[in-house]
């Protein structure tokens, strides 16, 4: 678990290799391991390097979107 104030993500992507469908996503949790969103997307004809890059993307935004909602909720509460 990350420390406290800090939320961790993690994400994974696949190929499935008979039709090359490709999908990625991740999830957000906190310190203490509440889930706090997600997010997933499927691709076509994507190779399994390429979905590993769109993956290391999508881990990289997912914490600043994860920010934003967060503000957001604590904004309109």
């Amino acid at each position: 678990m990350p420390p406290a104030r800090l939320i961790k993500v993690n994400c994974d992507a696949s190929v499935c290799k008979e039709n090359k469908i490709a999908g990625c996503g991740g999830v957000i949790k906190d310190q203490v391991g509440n889930f706090i969103g997600e997010c997933s997307i499927t691709l076509a004809k994507f190779g399994l390097s390429s979905m590993r890059l769109i993956s290391y993307l999508m881990g990289a935004l997912l914490p600043t979107l994860a920010f934003h909602w967060l503000l957001k909720f604590k904004i309109t509460t």
